[in-house]
């Protein structure tokens, strides 16, 4: 029998509620798919690419960020982000 306080313990981490998803993912990502993640970002983000791109952090096990937070993110318009202070 699983015990529920377990499972909190092995869920991955998260981003803080007030920090920048999208940064944070990109954060944790390896080294090479937070390149293709800047790389994406920069050549612009559309509603649709966001979805894509959330969809992509999800398979990651990244996905609290999602397409909205994306959008933000790709605007400059995210507060407190991992990702713009590095």
């Amino acid at each position: 029998m699983s015990n529920d306080l377990d499972d909190l313990l092995t869920a991955p981490p998260r981003p803080g509620g007030k920090e920048c998803a999208t940064g944070w993912a990109i954060q944790h990502m390896t080294d090479d798919d937070a390149d293709k993640v800047r790389a994406i970002i920069a050549r612009g983000v559309n509603r649709e690419k966001a979805r894509e791109l959330a969809a992509a952090f999800a398979r990651r096990d990244l996905g609290w960020a999602g397409a909205e937070s994306i959008i933000r993110h790709a605007k400059g318009l995210c507060r407190n982000c991992a990702e713009r202070a590095a």
